[in-house]
């Protein structure tokens, strides 16, 4: 049994549907733990050297 050319594109759509839903949330997932990484990384850089100014700033008063 052969399929119609309409039927045969409406399943490869149907195909790429699913393809791209699931490329579409582990993109989503890998973009999530890369951001959080990013600002923890930010953070652990920073927060030391904002720590140390606000600590020098408050002994001088």
């Amino acid at each position: 049994m052969s399929l119609s050319a309409a039927e045969a594109l409406a399943r490869k759509h149907e195909a790429q549907e699913q393809t791209l839903a699931e490329a579409t949330a582990n993109a989503r997932a890998q973009m999530r733990y890369h951001f959080r990484d990013a600002v923890r990384d930010a953070v652990r850089e920073i927060l030391p050297e904002m720590l140390a100014e606000f600590r020098a700033k408050g002994s001088v008063r």
